[in-house]
């Protein structure tokens, strides 16, 4: 193999395993969906939704070998994917920065909630803290919301302000079927994985002279 950046199936495994497709993909110019063929069809696995959310979580994922090669198929070390050769850009004037999007308010209200979050205000009111005291879904299909019970109002109404922008831009919002905690956006063809969790921050309780007095 040369040394242009150009890899073979081994490599391609251990990159798609190492970061997001999308990272990949467009370091060698092609789309997300085409790489994902390209994996496919030289019997490459790829992580599931739901993947880098565990990762970042500090979660341990098991990750799946990466399974003989097929008889027909190139070797593991044959190039199957070069890096795009950009051309040099050195005599072109620099490309205006795009101005910053205008901030997105937040109402003070829930008024005619997305379905999501209608269906996540139901389902969420109904479940009981975990041992964190976050709310959890108990296994519904429903918004990666994680958040207190007394922060629930406002996390809707972040969620429902979000999802109802991304629909006014043309990018849909869906909770995936197979990983029920997974809520995904599709932006120019692209699927991204987001939640929304209250970060907290656990003391340990120390007794009072009455609670100790009690107690005994």
């Amino acid at each position: 193999m040369d040394s242009s950046g150009a890899i073979g199936r081994k490599q391609l495994y251990e990159k798609v395993w190492s970061e997001p497709v999308q990272a990949v993909a467009a370091r060698y110019g092609i789309s997300d969906v085409g790489l994902a063929k390209l994996c496919r069809r030289h019997g490459i696995p790829l992580p599931g939704r739901g993947y880098w959310q565990q990762i970042r979580a500090g979660q341990k994922v098991r990750r799946p070998p990466l399974p003989p090669r097929d008889k027909t198929g190139p070797a593991d070390d044959d190039i199957i994917l070069r890096p795009v050769q950009r051309p040099a850009t050195a005599n072109e004037p620099p490309k205006p920065e795009r101005p910053p999007a205008p901030p997105i308010p937040v109402p003070e209200a829930l008024t005619k909630p997305h379905p999501l979050v209608a269906q996540a205000d139901r389902i969420l009111r109904a479940s009981e803290p975990d041992a964190k005291g976050l709310l959890q879904a108990a296994g519904k299909r429903c918004l990666d919301i994680r958040v207190t019970p007394a922060t629930l109002e406002r996390a809707l109404l972040i969620m429902d302000t979000l999802v109802k922008a991304l629909g006014k831009r043309g990018c849909s919002v869906s909770v995936a079927s197979e990983h029920p905690w997974a809520t995904t956006a599709c932006v120019q063809d692209e699927t991204i994985e987001f939640l929304l969790e209250e970060r907290i921050k656990q003391v340990s309780h120390q007794s009072t002279p009455i609670e100790e007095l009690e107690a005994k």
